[in-house]
């Protein structure tokens, strides 16, 4: 693992620490699989770093600025801070997110997670919430895949 990739997950993990995912450690049962689903799908460092701080400026006191003087390049902030929801619009958010190569993977390995969890916990979930995530992750992927990036 090279030092971007070793220093995200330290960063992912400090700001997830206490966090749940249902009833996981949310590093654990979210963060680590959409940045090992990015490595599986064959993306680099950049890329990879990116999964583990996808959720770090939404869901911890961790800012874009902390990130960088973290070490953090901007071209990875940059894409972390698109996939920070703002309010807007979905499709404004998601056209957002496909100007950037680093956020379309990231986000797409995020949504896979969230609807593979979804699908696993179906029994367990409100039949409404899980019409509302089943349909927003399917959509997301939906538009993202044929965004993904070529792998070199």
């Amino acid at each position: 693992m090279n030092r971007l990739v070793k220093l995200s997950e330290e960063i992912a993990r400090e700001a997830h620490t206490g966090q749940l995912y249902d009833v996981r450690d949310y590093v654990d049962a979210h963060v680590a699989p959409v940045a090992g689903l990015i490595a599986v799908m064959g993306y680099g460092e950049d890329f990879q770093s990116v999964g583990w701080l996808h959720d770090v400026p939404e869901d911890s006191d961790i800012t874009i600025s902390e990130l960088l003087e973290r070490g953090i390049p901007s071209h990875i902030t940059d894409a972390v801070e698109l996939l920070r929801k703002k309010g807007e619009p979905h499709t404004v958010y998601l056209g957002k997110i496909a100007t950037n190569p680093l956020a379309t993977v990231g986000k797409c390995a995020d949504s896979s997670n969230n609807l593979a969890n979804t699908i696993l916990s179906a029994n367990e979930i409100e039949p409404s919430d899980f019409k509302r995530w089943y349909k927003t992750y399917s959509d997301n992927l939906a538009y993202l895949i044929p965004l993904l990036p070529k792998i070199v």
